[in-house]
């Protein structure tokens, strides 16, 4: 069975620090385990078609941690995507 994987770990990314603003660096990286080549089914279709959308979908689950961190009562929350990567 294909498993799709996303990994999100801290970056030692040197980031440019505002005054009174914290910054947290995060590298993402996207996998695709158990990949039938020689027979793919459904599964691995749609493995391979969630990989292709990572962008898409890490831009959205963004959005809804960053709106999360706004109803808890944090202000000022922004990010930005510097590098996608895809391989």
């Amino acid at each position: 069975m294909a498993k799709v994987i996303f990994e999100f770990t801290e970056s030692d990314a040197v980031t440019n620090d505002v005054p009174g603003h914290a910054t947290v660096p995060v590298s993402i990286s996207v996998g695709v385990e158990g990949l039938n080549d020689a027979r793919p089914g459904h599964a691995e279709c749609l493995a391979l078609i969630m990989k292709r959308m990572a962008p898409g979908i890490i831009k959205a689950l963004n959005a809804v941690y960053i709106r999360k961190l706004e109803e808890s009562g944090v202000s000022g929350v922004k990010s930005e995507f510097f590098k996608v990567n895809l391989q």
